[in-house]
């Protein structure tokens, strides 16, 4: 698949490079697992398999961006 694209216009130059790319890789990251989880009814195990991580590392990035996946039993 082709990599997305950045505008220019969605990035600050006024911020340093290593906050600007911070800020940008945040946003990726909490989209992604938004929409991964969507797309496994917030099951964090078919998530993790479906994004090919660690399922302790998918529930890390969970907790970091207050995400919350659906209730109910995970597994």
């Amino acid at each position: 698949a082709a990599a997305p694209s950045l505008s220019p216009a969605a990035v600050s130059a006024e911020q340093p490079f290593k906050e600007a790319k911070n800020a940008i890789v945040t946003a990726f990251e909490r989209a992604y697992l938004a929409a991964v989880l969507a797309s496994t009814d917030g099951n964090i195990t078919r998530a993790a398999r479906k994004a090919q991580i660690d399922r302790m590392y998918m529930l890390r990035l969970i907790q970091k961006y207050g995400l919350k996946p659906n209730a109910g039993i995970d597994d």
